[in-house]
């Protein structure tokens, strides 16, 4: 089996560290977790998993959203998700969200960068990726607040 490729800007991207590189490298489902929901899936309910799980998402959802409110300078902006797992914030034109990323590492916290998912991953993005599903919401909060201080440090 092939190791995984790494791009330049994810090589180049060692400067941010360990953390930081798998933040930009790991964006997807491990092989063995879908193994593991595919088992999931033959044992129990999908209906009834799936009632539990909106529940929980939609509050930390709905949360995560109070959070940005609270926290962020009123120059950031956020989508406000009607399902999916994700808020993307966008920065004002000028500012990469890479570099962001450093300074919110250096604060223990982490999102996914906007060229991840573009065509030229190289280039610049004002955007960045916020995941609300797989933390709770203490954890929310205080990530909320770390890369609200690193936006305001930023420039």
């Amino acid at each position: 089996m092939p190791f995984v490729n790494l791009t330049r800007a994810t090589l180049r991207s060692a400067e941010l560290g360990f953390f930081g590189v798998m933040v930009l490298t790991d964006v997807h489902t491990p092989l063995l977790t879908q193994m593991m929901a595919t088992e999931f899936l033959n044992r129990y309910s999908i209906d009834d998993h799936i009632e539990s799980i909106c529940e929980i998402y939609r509050e930390r959802c709905g949360f995560m959203l109070d959070c940005l409110d609270k926290y962020m300078p009123d120059y950031v902006r956020h989508t406000n998700p009607e399902g999916g797992l994700f808020v993307l914030c966008y920065l004002p034109e000028g500012y990469n969200s890479v570099e962001l990323l450093k300074i919110a590492i250096a604060k223990k916290v982490a999102f996914v960068p906007g060229n991840t998912f573009m065509i030229d991953i190289e280039a610049p993005s004002n955007c960045f990726r916020l995941n609300f599903s797989s933390v709770p919401c203490d954890r929310i909060e205080y990530g909320v607040k770390m890369i609200a201080e690193a936006i305001k440090e930023y420039k």
